[in-house]
């Protein structure tokens, strides 16, 4: 598999790229300093993802996703155990004790988080293969995990097999740290095919 192989470093770098910009937007919305970091990136499959949030043993089930499609197409989604949700929205929303449930204000912040931080990423993406993508509008989960909206990605067209890029997501604002997962899921065929036409034009 290339994405197994071959420029996981590049997917690094274009990443940070994108969640670089996404601090940065965010730091202006709320008026102060946001730092935004992904720490270490793997590329695996959907079976793998799963023993890999099994072993991390939190449940990310407060999560925004939203669809993409363009020369790739998936699904991305920024996933937070409930209580960071929770802590993330009380920071951004100025509020002095963290809440015990998301009401409206809150989820529209989470939300607007996630649009922000994926768009980045998945502009970045874009930017490497010199293409587009057309987003859906972002949605909150707190029903479904990762796993439940990644699979939904994988049902909506079982004959392509998926590739996932999988990191751990980390807020820093006002002082706390407040952690999550990016999740990005691909056909792998067309990004294989991606890939392959970006190195033999820069060949």
């Amino acid at each position: 598999m290339i994405l197994e192989s071959l420029h996981q470093d590049a997917f690094s770098e274009v990443i940070n790229v994108g969640i670089g910009r996404a601090g940065s937007m965010l730091s202006d919305l709320v008026s102060q300093r946001i730092e935004l970091h992904v720490p270490e990136l793997r590329i695996c499959t959907l079976d793998e993802l799963n023993e890999l949030l099994k072993s991390n043993g939190e449940l990310l089930d407060t999560s925004i996703y939203q669809d993409f499609q363009g020369r790739v197409n998936g699904r991305a989604i920024l996933g937070f155990p409930r209580e960071s949700g929770l802590k993330l929205g009380q920071i951004l929303a100025g509020l002095d004790d963290t809440p015990d449930e998301l009401d409206v204000d809150l989820s529209g912040i989470l939300v607007e988080v996630g649009n922000i931080v994926m768009n980045g990423v998945l502009g970045s993406i874009a930017n490497m293969f010199e293409s587009q993508l057309s987003y859906t509008v972002p949605e909150l989960s707190v029903t479904d995990g990762v796993m439940e909206l990644a699979r939904v990605n994988w049902l909506a067209r079982p004959d392509m097999e998926q590739t996932v890029i999988y990191s751990d997501a980390h807020f820093s604002v006002a002082g706390t740290d407040v952690h999550g997962s990016l999740v990005l899921i691909f056909r792998l065929q067309e990004i294989e095919k991606a890939i392959s036409s970006l190195l033999m034009a820069t060949a």
